[in-house]
């Protein structure tokens, strides 16, 4: 039986997560995609993605995957998955706990599945529309705190999950793929707050752009005199 998005994506989640955590205790290949070395891919990081895309092309073809380390596997704009296989490749390479794997699903331009699992923590984070998030199946919601409180883990992703759950207060950057993006952003609205750009302007999930995800009083205070 063939099943839905959302089992889907839990179940790719969970699988390649497990299946990265082995290999990061084995040896792995490095190999950097900018002449300065500042931006690395492992063969970790691409033995996932094609995990992941191998089965959504079985269960779904007709589904458009824009995933990090291989682009677009299917130019379908109306309902497509964006995927990042292993979001803190640094992290990872390093043996920092601080990783995860991001699954989303889109449809004309609104995410209706969002999941990240961090193995190391086995946390699973998972929201579908219109239903809240959860951590391993508790519901979560974001902080109610108005002071703000962000940090910088080297794992977009990762850092969105713990908006959502309440551990961080807010999070932005100047420039994210959509991958680093789309399932967070879902958690983060899914747990009660708000996703945008910097701009205070609606996501797109198909291009890179600012970000800026927060509790509702937070994005009030950062946006305060904003249009």
């Amino acid at each position: 039986m063939k099943p839905t998005r959302a089992e889907l994506a839990k179940q790719l989640a969970l699988e390649v997560g497990k299946f990265a955590l082995k290999k990061s205790k084995e040896s792995f290949l490095i190999e950097f995609k900018d002449t300065l070395k500042s931006d690395p891919v492992t063969s970790v990081d691409r033995e996932c993605e094609h995990m992941i895309v191998k089965a959504i092309q079985k269960h779904y073809p007709d589904d458009g995957i824009i995933g990090e380390e291989g682009g677009p596997y299917n130019q379908n704009t109306k309902n497509f998955w964006v995927i990042d296989p292993l979001d803190g490749t640094q992290n990872f390479s390093h043996n920092l706990p601080l990783y995860c794997i991001s699954i989303a699903y889109v449809e004309h331009n609104e995410p209706k599945i969002g999941v990240i699992y961090a193995p190391v923590f086995d946390e699973l984070y998972m929201a579908e529309k219109g239903q809240g998030s959860t951590l391993n199946g508790k519901k979560i919601k974001v902080s109610e705190e108005s002071q703000d409180f962000s940090r910088h883990f080297g794992t977009s992703a990762l850092s969105l999950a713990w908006v959502s759950c309440g551990r961080l207060s807010y999070y932005k950057a100047h420039e994210l793929f959509p991958w680093d993006f789309a399932a967070g952003a879902l958690l983060v609205q899914e747990a009660g707050g708000l996703a945008c750009t910097l701009e205070n302007t609606p996501l797109v999930y198909f291009q890179p752009q600012s970000f800026f995800a927060s509790n509702k009083m937070l994005k009030t205070k950062h946006f305060e005199g904003t249009k």
